[in-house]
């Protein structure tokens, strides 16, 4: 049934020309009125009609794909494994980061600096930091500080990917394989510019996290200089974060063996 009907009909009137000129009763929900007043000529014709809110049910799902929708509801629980990902940093609490959280705040700090990215397409620089970590959730994380052990990486989260995609339709799939090779690759000014903020959002949660007591702080200082010294902004924004670096482990130093 559709909500707020409860079972009533439709009173529509109009002329010929289609239904979004008539008038409806009835109806206790004003923006599903709306909707059905706005529907193309070809749902009804003529001068005057009953519509029931079975025909209008039918009428909507009748133009959805059901395989469609299941096949992109079950990609949505695949990803969902990206939520039990852990990293290498610490929240502020203490607690293990996950992926999914570092995905939520680098989404985040994209959003917030949008005015100083001029010229960026910011749709598809969000839906890149959506994905630019999503292959993770089924074979996990790699720290950076271990990355070079893991000369494959990049051909395993490929196909990572592409296993956690096989149930979307080929179009959904393929841009979100490309939005994903095109950050891999740096080729474009949002992946660019996705390429520092990543680096960046790592950095701010390693100099925020609650970390152990043998947590390298030194690894900051080199970390992903090449992408962070690319854009004036990415190289402001790393001066700030490698002066909290230091100040961290100056306090490691004044404290040696506690957890910080």
């Amino acid at each position: 049934m559709v909500a707020g009907f409860k079972g009533k009909t439709v009173l529509v009137t109009g002329s010929g020309s289609g239904i979004g000129r008539g008038t409806h009763r009835d109806c206790r929900n004003p923006a599903l009125a709306r909707m059905i007043i706005s529907r193309p000529p070809r749902l009804f014709s003529g001068s005057f009609r009953h519509v029931t809110t079975e025909n209008i049910r039918v009428f909507i799902e009748s133009g959805m794909d059901i395989d469609k929708i299941k096949g992109r509801l079950a990609f949505l629980q695949e990803a969902e494994k990206l939520k039990s990902v852990l990293r290498s940093a610490h929240t502020s609490t203490g607690r293990t980061e996950s992926t999914a959280e570092h995905t939520w705040r680098l989404c985040l700090m994209a959003m917030t600096f949008e005015d100083e990215l001029a010229g960026m397409d910011m749709l598809k620089l969000l839906k890149m930091c959506l994905v630019h970590d999503l292959g993770e959730a089924i074979h996990g994380d790699i720290p950076a500080i271990e990355k070079d052990q893991h000369p494959d990486k990049s051909e395993q989260e490929k196909a990572d990917l592409l296993h956690l995609t096989r149930s979307l339709d080929k179009s959904h799939q393929a841009e979100i394989l490309s939005l994903w090779q095109e950050y891999e690759d740096a080729a474009s000014p949002e992946a660019k510019a996705v390429k520092a903020l990543d680096k960046l959002e790592t950095i701010l949660q390693h100099n925020q996290g609650a970390n152990p007591a043998d947590f390298d702080y030194g690894f900051n200082l080199t970390y992903g200089q090449k992408h962070t010294s690319a854009e004036p902004l990415f190289s402001l924004m790393r001066r700030i974060l490698d002066e909290g670096t230091r100040q961290r482990m100056a306090e490691a130093s004044r404290n040696p063996g506690q957890s910080l």
